[in-house]
């Protein structure tokens, strides 16, 4: 059993990918005679496991625990379940900011007053 093992397929899998991409390159630019990773396959791994949801009282606890803004950001997560890779590109604008598509962090005017 190697150190693989404890790590899961899609994490090994995207190192062997890009090593072999970044040794790839190594070879077209004759930096090494032969990429060594050519012909390697992804080892046995750890199995995926179950996740497991969030009880009443942890959401209950969650929910209590918040306002505003984040209430409503818990509570549209829990209660529409959107896949983890549809909450990642999810930003917050800066706390002082006035307009919702202002990611610069001021308050939308510039030092002359004229909108940014």
């Amino acid at each position: 059993m190697g150190a693989d093992a404890e790590l899961g397929f899609d994490t090994v899998d995207g190192v062997r990918i890009r090593m072999h991409s970044v040794l790839a390159e190594a070879l077209d630019n004759d930096y090494i005679p032969k990429n060594p990773c050519h012909r390697i396959e992804t080892p046995d791994c750890k199995a995926k496991g179950e996740s497991r949801s969030l009880t009443e009282d942890e959401v209950r606890a969650l929910w209590d625990g918040t306002d505003g803004r984040d209430y409503l950001f818990w509570r549209l997560l829990i209660l529409t379940g959107p896949r983890i890779s549809e909450i990642f590109p999810l930003e917050r604008p800066h706390p002082h900011s006035r307009w919702p598509d202002d990611r610069r962090g001021h308050a939308g005017k510039d030092q002359a007053g004229r909108f940014a």
